[in-house]
């Protein structure tokens, strides 16, 4: 839903201009806490990069940035758009590691649980894309790992289709590859150079009987 501001002010000679524009909001249910993670003062083409064929994309988000527990049920991205992509094949991956980054390198899908296997639509302009998981998955509380592919497609697009992001302090928290070439296989993925940048995250859990 949405919230607006009014003012109100007996003897106004001007009432067109008291209320402000709309300001969206997503209600939760009790129980039900966001967690955002990141202030997403640059772009970058990630967690999914459509300028390419395919993406394979891999973080960790620290225990001590997340500071809960629960069902984890989904999550947001802010992208950042000049394009309309709707229906895009999206595929993501959670666990946990006691790993703090991943300058030792990728941790393969076959380590981690398939949450979410299907389409999204990531509209012009600057949106919230909420990606609600088909399998939700347990937390626990350990350092959580997040894999985001994006599935070979015939086609690339305009290199402008970003997401918001910050470069943290964690040199190595991140991995990003992206080819028109090659399909990235999840399960074995390619040596590359870790960095720091990753998007700007928001986790969904769901305490309740907690």
């Amino acid at each position: 839903t949405y919230l607006y501001a009014k003012v109100e002010c007996a003897g106004d000679e001007i009432p067109q201009n008291n209320q402000s524009g709309n300001f969206n909001v997503v209600v939760q249910s009790v129980g039900v806490y966001v967690i955002p993670i990141g202030d997403g003062d640059i772009t970058a083409r990630m967690p999914l990069d459509f300028y390419y064929k395919n993406s394979l994309f891999e973080t960790i988000y620290l225990a001590s940035e997340l500071n809960i527990a629960g069902l984890l049920t989904g999550v947001h991205f802010i992208n950042n758009f000049i394009m309309n992509l709707p229906d895009m094949p999206t595929k993501i991956w959670i666990g946990e590691t006691t790993a703090s980054d991943l300058a030792s390198g990728w941790i393969p899908s076959t380590q981690l649980t398939m949450v979410f296997d299907g389409t999204v639509n990531y509209p012009t302009g600057i949106n919230d894309i909420n990606i609600e998981f088909q399998t939700p998955y347990q937390y626990d509380g350990g350092n959580l790992v997040m894999m985001v592919k994006r599935p070979w497609d015939t086609v690339y697009y305009n290199s402008q289709v970003n997401f918001q992001a910050q470069s943290g302090n964690i040199p190595a928290r991140t991995r990003n590859v992206y080819s028109d070439a090659i399909d990235y296989d999840p399960a074995a993925p390619p040596a590359d150079t870790p960095e720091a940048t990753f998007p700007r995250t928001a986790f969904v859990f769901n305490t309740q009987g907690l």
